[in-house]
């Protein structure tokens, strides 16, 4: 497996708040700056199983990807597998209590090894962290706001 992104921080919001957010399909489009589109495949929509497509934009290209619910546990755990040309990737969710909030980790990685992944993943692994670094961080603050607002 080699490394493709991760993020490990502590947001000043309840972890039933984001699971909530997680759940709505609606406020995930509106507010995750590189996502466009979710068509589910299935009719599960959060279970393990559960198969849909997603279309991101980055540097405006647009992104086709399958990906399957590998792994669906509330509140604190979500693993997704996203198919690509290149190879599969893992990408799992983890949301811990914390007594200022939640830590939020998001590890991705995928399965393929060969050395022109490798390179490719290496000349785009700064546009690609710096792009879901701010997608992330835009998609927490929309979540503290709308925790906010429903108080």
């Amino acid at each position: 497996m080699h490394h493709i992104y991760e993020f490990n921080q502590i947001i000043p919001i309840d972890r039933q708040q984001i699971v909530k957010v997680l759940e709505d399909d609606t406020f995930i489009i509106n507010h995750f700056n590189m996502l466009d589109h979710i068509k589910y495949l299935t009719e599960d929509r959060r279970t393990k199983g559960t198969k849909f497509k997603v279309l991101f934009q980055l540097r405006r290209k647009i992104f086709r990807f399958k990906s399957e619910i590998n792994d669906y546990n509330v509140p604190q755990y979500f693993s997704i597998i996203t198919f690509t040309r290149h190879g599969n990737i893992r990408t799992d969710l983890n949301l811990v209590d914390h007594h200022e909030g939640s830590q939020v980790k998001i590890n991705s990685k995928i399965d393929n090894t060969q050395k022109s992944t490798q390179l490719i993943l290496k000349i785009m692994h700064p546009i690609l962290k710096m792009a879901l670094d701010r997608s992330i961080n835009n998609f927490i603050e929309e979540i503290k706001k709308d925790s906010v607002s429903n108080l």
